[in-house]
């Protein structure tokens, strides 16, 4: 105690670039305000009316899981059928870009297209999060 009292202006010098490195540290720091948590996924639905659930998920859901099965950094298929109605949704992992993940998810719906009955379409979901992200951007604002 005695020294750094002594030594006043050498503890200030320090101080003082103590301060600045944290200040220059802080400024490249980078942190979102609202960080996305939610998983990287595509969601297919397709509307077959008049078919009951359980041949919704015979002649549309089964076809069209087993051919998103094996996509690349995808984690997990699952899917849901109602009367009239088939929602497969596919989770990826985080280092997939959203719209490259949609774009294999259409690649594969187009080989599973001729799996499935006629006049039956499916179609991709909205790019939905519980915030936009943006592909070319980073969602990362930086502090100034």
């Amino acid at each position: 105690m005695a020294a750094a009292l002594r030594q006043r202006t050498f503890v200030l010098l320090c101080l003082a670039a103590a301060t600045l490195t944290g200040l220059a540290a802080w400024r490249e720091l980078s942190v979102e305000a609202f960080p996305d948590l939610t998983n990287n996924q595509v969601v297919v639905v397709t509307e077959a009316a008049g078919l009951a659930a359980v041949e919704v998920e015979q002649r549309v859901s089964y076809p069209i899981e087993t051919a998103l099965m094996g996509a690349p950094g995808a984690t997990e298929v699952r899917s849901l059928s109602k009367f009239g109605l088939s929602m497969i949704t596919v989770v990826f992992e985080d280092r997939v870009p959203v719209y490259f993940a949609r774009q294999l998810v259409s690649e594969r719906l187009a080989e599973a297209s001729g799996r499935i009955p006629a006049g039956l379409e499916p179609t991709l979901g909205p790019v939905a999060t519980a915030f936009a992200r943006s592909t070319s951007t980073s969602s990362k604002a930086r502090r100034s």
